[in-house]
């Protein structure tokens, strides 16, 4: 919040005094500064590895920066829904939503979670008290786990929440909870599966972003703001 504060205060202010020459208002450097605010944690993340850091340093860095990810979603949405507003009415009808939505997300995620546990636990209770073959039950728990996420997002999204904010406070349990229920073959499955679906993110966020830059070069190339891009 801080960040984004500074941020849009800076742009801003180098609009009216003309250093940049894209035009901002108020609201447009508000809602920019809700786009470049959070931090990348990729460097970071990776020479912890390097160094072989503490695992708890790691979750710490890494859950940080996730929270400040989906903050600044939710502060993205509200702000361009409000951006025609003046400055002050937004900003305030802004916090109060900020102040509602964000617990509410954050409760959904985590009943969303807890009750995925229960489940997950009762059938780790059902394979060890029955004749179930254990190679029959993996996929249904991955089923499981992929679908909570789904609705839980879906769900929190359904009634104006904020499904980013409802899916982390639901990633946070199902890991401290669900995850220790899960025969051993669904923990190896799961641990690959959403590795590998992060990795494809990545590389979709750097091929987007990479993209976009050459097309605002291409498409503004008679009237590029070399200031603004080098700032940003």
């Amino acid at each position: 919040l801080l960040s984004t504060a500074a941020a849009a205060t800076l742009f801003f202010g180098l609009a009216q005094s003309d250093i940049i020459a894209t035009p901002l208002t108020a609201s447009h450097a508000l809602l920019f500064a809700t786009l470049i605010s959070p931090t990348d944690p990729v460097a970071t993340l990776g020479i912890l590895r390097r160094v072989k850091a503490p695992p708890l340093l790691h979750n710490i860095v890494f859950g940080e920066a996730t929270l400040n990810d989906a903050l600044s979603i939710v502060l993205f949405k509200m702000v361009r829904n409000h951006v025609h507003k003046p400055v002050m009415e937004a900003v305030l009808y802004i916090s109060g939503l900020v102040v509602t939505i964000l617990p509410l997300s954050a409760v959904i995620g985590c009943a969303s979670g807890l009750i995925t546990a229960l489940i997950t636990r009762r059938l780790h209770w059902y394979r060890r008290l029955s004749a179930v073959n254990s190679e029959s039950v993996p996929h249904m728990e991955l089923a499981m786990i992929v679908a909570c996420a789904l609705f839980t997002y879906a769900f929190a999204e359904r009634f104006e929440l904020s499904g980013i904010m409802a899916l982390f406070a639901c990633g946070i349990v199902t890991r401290h909870y669900t995850f220790h229920s899960l025969s051993p073959q669904a923990q190896a499955a799961a641990k690959t599966l959403f590795l590998a679906l992060a990795g494809l993110c990545e590389l979709a966020l750097t091929t987007l972003l990479g993209v976009a830059f050459f097309d605002y070069i291409a498409g503004r190339a008679d009237n590029c703001d070399v200031a603004f891009t080098v700032l940003t």
